[in-house]
Formats: structure tokens, sequence, C-alpha cells
């Protein structure tokens, strides 16, 4: 939490290197703190949050203003390069002309290229950065239709860990296998992709607003 307000407490959650975790919750609920958290980038009130072993994670994170950081004086095919510098320089050209780079841009400096040429450049240079976790934080928010399927292809042949933030719920149960709920305070973990874990929590919440009318009346 943050000074007086508690985000969430008494939380044990252990997150695998095969598993696709979608992070849900209401804006404010304390999910990109979480994802902060197990990053190092922000510690705890109390209590651990961590990675696990610093030499075999190798970690990448997309957030919504990934374009912003991208060097404006560097041209389009040497990000990429910059970027997975072991990749076949056949392979990163080939992934740009995918995304509509021809050849014509590949000298193009960053700063000359469009917002949605630049949300796709931040794009490209994701997917091509070694890592073997990924942390998402509403991915899809400046993407375009064609990018977010891209990304979405990406994802699904991904071998590695996989923690998404996003509001796209059709992008969500595409991607992952497993849903966390922030909710008031609360962590509610299931290891489903969206569409299931819904039915089940509108079936719980059924379950206790039946409890509490039915405790109500005995109190009565």
């Amino acid at each position: 939490g943050y000074d007086e307000k508690t985000l969430f407490q008494n939380v044990n959650l252990q997150i695998d290197r095969s598993e696709r975790v979608a992070m849900i919750g209401d804006n404010g609920c304390g999910k990109s703190t979480m994802m902060r958290l197990i990053q190092g980038k922000e510690a705890p009130k109390a209590g651990e949050a961590r990675l696990g072993d610093k030499e075999l994670c190798k970690v990448n994170y997309f957030y919504q203003n990934q374009a912003e950081d991208l060097d404006g004086d560097v041209g389009v095919l040497e990000t990429l390069v910059r970027a997975a510098p072991d990749e076949p320089l056949n392979q990163l050209k080939a992934l740009l002309g995918r995304m509509a780079f021809n050849t014509s841009y590949h000298d193009r400096p960053v700063n000359f290229l469009s917002g949605g040429e630049k949300a796709r450049l931040a794009l490209a240079k994701f997917m091509v950065t070694p890592a073997n976790v990924l942390f998402l934080d509403e991915p899809t928010n400046h993407l375009d239709i064609e990018s977010i399927q891209w990304l979405e292809d990406f994802l699904k042949n991904y071998h590695g860990a996989i923690i998404l933030i996003s509001h796209d719920r059709a992008f969500l149960d595409f991607v992952t296998n497993r849903t966390i709920e922030i909710n008031a305070g609360k962590i509610y973990d299931y290891k489903f992709a969206y569409s299931k874990y819904k039915v089940l929590r509108e079936e719980e919440l059924i379950v206790q607003k039946s409890a509490a009318k039915n405790q109500e009346k005995y109190i009565k």
C-alpha cells in the first residue's frame, strides 16, 4: 500500500515459469503495483515479493506508453539490432516486413515515424528482446487491430511465464490460463482463463448473497 492506504494484504501467491496469468480488477485496486512489486521496482510495506533466481529470470516489460522510450535518433532496423544483437539480421528484417516496415524504413530515425509506426516498432522490439518472463500492462491500448493480432500470436507461442494486465477480455481469454482478481484488498486466484473464471466467480457471488440473506433472516 501507500501511506495509509492498503491495496492488499495477507497475500500468498506463486507464479511458475509455464503459467500465463491474467491480473484483473478495478482501476486503482493495485494491479500495476503488484506487477512492480514482483519485479522489485517497489518494496512491500511488509512481507516479501520477488522473482526467482536472478540469473535465470530474464524479464521483459511492456507497458502502455512503450513507444515513448524508443531512442528517436536511432534507425528502425538498428532499434531491433540493439534489442537482440544475437538475432540473425535477416530475421529482424523479416519481422519488420511483417509489421509493415519495408526496406525504405530500415534507416529511418524513430523521430520521423508516426505515432502508430512507433507503437508497431515498440511491439517489434518487445517481441525480439530475449526473456523468459513477460510483464504486460495494458499492452493493446495503443495498438491497431493487426498489431494486436501479431501480439496475440507471439504470446500464444511463447513458452515462458506471462503476467498480463488488460481490460480486453477476449485478449485475456486468448492468451492466459490463470486469472488473479484483486478486489477490495483481497486476492482471488483461479487456475482458469478469463471466461471460465467469470462463470465460476458469478456462481460464487450468487451463493454468497444467498448465504448473507439467510443469515440476515436468522438474525431477525
